[in-house]
């Protein structure tokens, strides 16, 4: 099931959902026909992590962005599937020797594109950038961060946990007349998960592990290894739990692997963007956010505290350089 941000699902108040719709599509490489997801429109009700991913209620469009042919595992946005569009000295490249290799098994027969998971085919696209002369660092690095991205979503061992979402509903029903007062998705759902760690009784282990998997839908990795660690040393652990806790540590290392890829190259972006003053600044913050989310406490000071210093900064900009230090603090 693909899910909206994890706090949104308790939200009884109708959402404006994405809208997809599935698109035959004939892959410009072997000729294999299979179906894409297309997006008509979307949403940034779940507001903005602290990384720049806008979520969205009834599902996130970027998962689908990324199309890949189950045949031959040509990997692409929708324009690179377009004949005028395709990507000439790529598809050259690849007939002569296709070195595309998914990070997982994907079954040749496969009709769906979107049943491939989405770090996989982003895997792949970023295979395929790296083949092309014409890619930009930049876009690149924003490949990488993808891959860490959907780490977030489409969470698969909260299911074995009883009840996730009936209980979680009732954590948050709990809490609500708080919480409505937040206009800001992100800041909803985080004010929510420290709430759910100062829950005691009976509930208190599902309250964590809730919090953690929250806390990994925001991109807030540090805080979801924290409870992690706090519900390993729980000698009997409620079923289902250990292995939602296994995906949370699988995700955080995947995410981090990603991340660590993508750092150097929107460092080598930085060196580039000189002459556009706000666009620089708002990476320096990326690049010490995301030291921040990988645990590289002190890169990530050495990025963030000097940007205190600029005068004039755009909007908001001071706001979320002194979160992000506060953060990386703790």
């Amino acid at each position: 099931m693909r899910r909206a941000s994890l706090a949104l699902l308790f939200l009884a108040a109708p959402l404006a959902a994405t809208t997809e719709e599935p698109v035959e599509v004939a892959c410009p490489l072997c000729a294999n026909a299979f179906r894409a997801m297309e997006w008509g429109s979307t949403n940034s009700l779940g507001g903005q992590d602290r990384d720049f991913l806008t979520h969205a209620a009834g599902g996130q469009v970027f998962l689908n962005a990324c199309w890949t042919c189950p045949a031959c595992r040509y990997t692409g946005l929708s324009q690179d599937f377009e004949s005028e569009q395709a990507p000439k000295e790529l598809l050259e490249a690849l007939r002569k020797e296709n070195s595309l290799r998914p990070a997982a098994p994907i079954d040749p027969k496969l009709k769906e594109a979107w049943k491939i998971p989405a770090w996989v085919r982003y895997d792949l696209w970023i295979q395929a950038l790296r083949l092309r002369s014409d890619t930009p660092r930049g876009l690149l690095a924003f490949a990488h961060l993808r891959v860490a991205q959907t780490q977030r979503f489409d969470w698969i061992a909260t299911e074995g946990v009883r009840d996730f979402e009936k209980r979680g509903g009732a954590l948050w029903d709990a809490m609500k007349e708080r919480l409505k007062e937040i206009d800001d998705g992100y800041e909803r759902e985080i004010t929510f998960a420290r709430g759910l760690e100062g829950i005691e009784g009976a509930e208190r282990e599902f309250a964590l592990l809730l919090a953690a998997v929250i806390y990994k839908t925001r991109g807030e990795d540090p805080d979801a290894a924290r409870l992690v660690a706090v519900l390993r040393e729980h000698k009997q652990l409620e079923e289902g739990v250990a292995a939602a806790l296994r995906e949370i540590e699988e995700r955080i290392a995947r995410a981090r692997e990603y991340t660590l890829l993508a750092l150097p190259l929107f460092l080598e972006e930085l060196g580039s963007e000189a002459g556009d003053r706000e666009k620089a600044l708002w990476l320096r913050y990326r690049v010490g956010e995301l030291l921040r989310i990988v645990g590289e406490k002190e890169k990530a000071l050495a990025q963030l505290e000097p940007l205190l210093k600029e005068e004039e900064p755009p909007d908001g900009f001071r706001a979320w350089v002194e979160e992000a230090i506060a953060k990386t603090g703790r």
